[in-house]
């Protein structure tokens, strides 16, 4: 007999776990389907008019559908055409930072050159400060000998030029003589 009650027991569960899922099976499609009808009765729509609300709503669903799918490929190719972009903007950073070094190398050797050429232009135009002021000694003092004794023949003498790195001796002028 206990075979027997273990087989009833087995038998109700069985039982209750097929009513349970007829019920699920059956009572659901109904309930929904139940609702449908109850929304469309609480609407004051007819059974025709609802389900042509519905083939609309199916239109807009679809015609949404391929929106989508048209967006997600749009979507697509900007992504790969950004990430191109991307690429291309890395190359040009690094591109960049090399130029801007040798730029900047660049820049600090015309810098050490230009400071070289002042240095040297300085250096020039001061050897020619004192080029020119030791000429102009020799000259005064080479004007004043010749002259001096050109004095002697002529007294009338009292000034000097120098004209083509000549020394000429004047009666009168800007340079005076001095004996």
């Amino acid at each position: 007999m206990e075979r027997k009650s273990k087989y009833d027991m087995y038998l109700i569960i069985a039982t209750v776990i097929f009513v349970v899922a007829v019920i699920v099976f059956i009572a659901r499609p109904f309930w929904a389907g139940y609702s449908v009808y109850k929304e469309a009765a609480d609407s004051n729509l007819s059974v025709v008019d609802y389900s042509k609300n519905l083939k609309e709503l199916e239109t807009q669903v679809s015609t949404a559908e391929v929106n989508l799918s048209s967006c997600y490929f749009f979507n697509s190719n900007m992504l790969g055409q950004l990430e191109g972009l991307t690429e291309n903007l890395l190359d040009c950073e690094v591109n960049y930072t090399t130029l801007k070094g040798k730029l900047d190398s660049s820049e600090k050797g015309c810098e050490e050159e230009k400071n070289k050429a002042e240095s040297s232009l300085q250096d020039k135009t001061n050897e020619l400060a004192n080029l020119q002021s030791n000429y102009n000694t020799l000259a005064k003092n080479t004007a004043n000998n010749l002259c001096c004794k050109a004095k002697i023949d002529n007294s009338r003498i009292g000034y000097y030029s120098i004209d083509n790195n000549k020394v000429t001796c004047l009666e009168s002028g800007t340079q005076a003589i001095s004996c």
